[in-house]
């Protein structure tokens, strides 16, 4: 059973400073697909937010085009993970993220919020289904790597601290959070993302099935999902449970799920450049 905890033992080794490196193997290496599941739960959180909904909404990316802008969101963060800030990849990513932020009326407290969410979520997410319990230099990492992402954007006064950031997560969203039309619309495009997995006949209980995974009532109303039914929140947490304890039997991976450039679903059935990542025109375009 030891063979699982290979890169958790080695995070433990691993200097405190080199947080680059502890993020990869949190997110690259040990918790692959709970990662991306907690990534796109912190961008979903966005949607209760009625101002930053509505403007997502006038972008019309999510609304036109809810699997590429999915995709593209993941690609571009996975891309800036995996190779980390100095690589010519990741800084390409960066100029992109700051070229299609820009002209838009993005607020600094919007943008430490959001920064916030991806610290935050994914490292909940974890506690709550993950199959190891995170390690205090996993959650010190996750914030350091977002230091640095604010750092590029210039996004000022930035969470520092874990418990910084969970408090000012939760902070925003207790005065922010509520219902409005954009926040249902970008809930409601973005349903055949979260189902893309399910078998036909499950892919009706699809916002059922994101309810029990958000598991928070006052989200899933604004966002005109159903109620968490509880005994839906059982089955997935049995589901994970039954799943942890087969990871815990095998041995840890030794290489990174993530392979640039490599095909993503049909959206980039042949593989994807760095030039087809973001809005049509990204270079010049004020979208989002």
């Amino acid at each position: 059973m030891k063979r699982a905890y290979r890169n958790r033992d080695l995070i433990k080794a691993l200097d405190p400073d080199d947080y680059l490196r502890i993020y990869q193997l949190t997110t690259l290496y040990d918790f692959p697909t709970d990662m991306r599941v907690g990534l796109n739960l912190a961008f979903y959180r966005i949607f209760a937010i009625p101002h930053m909904a509505e403007l997502l909404v006038r972008s019309g990316e999510i609304i036109d085009r809810p699997k590429k802008r999915a995709y593209d969101t993941g690609l571009i963060m996975y891309e800036i993970i995996a190779h980390g800030f100095d690589h010519p990849r990741s800084r390409e990513m960066i100029r992109l993220l700051n070229r299609v932020h820009k002209p838009w009326p993005i607020s600094n407290d919007d943008y430490r919020f959001v920064l916030a969410a991806l610290m935050v979520v994914p490292l909940r997410w974890l506690d709550r289904r993950g199959w190891r319990p995170l390690l205090p230099e996993e959650r010190d990492a996750s914030v350091r790597f977002y230091l640095d992402v604010a750092r590029l954007m210039n996004i000022s006064d930035p969470p520092t601290s874990y418990p910084q950031a969970e408090r000012l997560f939760d902070d925003y969203e207790a005065e922010h959070l509520g219902s409005s039309d954009a926040g249902r619309a970008l809930m409601a495009s973005t349903q055949q993302i979260i189902v893309r997995h399910l078998p036909k006949p499950l892919k009706r209980f699809g916002p059922a099935i994101t309810s029990g995974l958000f598991n928070q009532p006052d989200l899933t109303n604004v966002l005109d999902l159903p109620a968490p039914n509880p005994v839906l929140v059982r089955l997935i947490d049995t589901a994970y449970a039954v799943r942890n304890t087969a990871t815990r039997l095998k041995a840890a991976r030794t290489e990174s799920w993530f392979v640039p450039g490599r095909p993503a679903s049909s959206v980039y059935v042949h593989g994807y450049t760095l030039d087809q990542l973001g809005p049509e025109q990204a270079g010049r375009s004020t979208t989002l």
